[in-house]
């Protein structure tokens, strides 16, 4: 049974902050500090165009970057998202939070799978970074929102995935 405090987007505000006051969702630093504090996180993933994985929960940069850019998630390289700061702290890839809850939680996450991330390519690309990290796919991870395909696909690559 899962006994964890998950946070969504690694945000932890208090009740009744409006939205428009919520800073530091999505970012390397609220993650790591959600991480280290014994909690799980919730996270969303976005393919980039070098075929590896922004963790954000939108398709562009326009909220996160205060309307500032326009630019799709999908356009932005590995490179290009390391070196963009935004007004709260950093995006990061799938590879850095896995090796954060792979080295400092015991907690659970949830991975909420996106449709755009469903397709098998796509999957492929996943289940090739998922299981270079063992100890986060034994029961610390949940992948969320994925379709019965998707799932099929899924647990025939990784039996022991936990997918809702």
């Amino acid at each position: 049974m899962i006994s964890s405090i998950i946070t969504h987007r690694g945000i932890d505000v208090p009740l009744g902050t409006p939205s428009d006051e919520i800073i530091g969702e999505n970012t390397w630093e609220a993650f790591s500090a959600q991480v280290k504090s014994g909690y799980g996180i919730e996270f969303d993933l976005q393919l980039m165009s070098d075929n590896s994985f922004a963790i954000c929960h939108d398709q562009s940069l326009v909220r996160m970057s205060g309307g500032l850019s326009s630019t799709p998630i999908s356009e932005l390289s590995s490179h290009q998202l390391k070196t963009m700061t935004l007004g709260h702290g950093r995006l990061c890839e799938l590879d850095e939070l896995l090796i954060l809850l792979s080295e400092n939680s015991e907690a659970t996450s949830a991975l909420h799978l996106k449709k755009n991330c469903q397709r098998e390519d796509s999957l492929d690309l996943l289940v090739d970074k998922l299981v270079q990290y063992p100890n986060v796919l034994d029961g610390r991870l949940i992948l969320f929102d994925v379709t019965p395909v998707a799932a099929k696909y899924l647990k025939k690559s990784i039996p022991n995935i936990e997918l809702a």
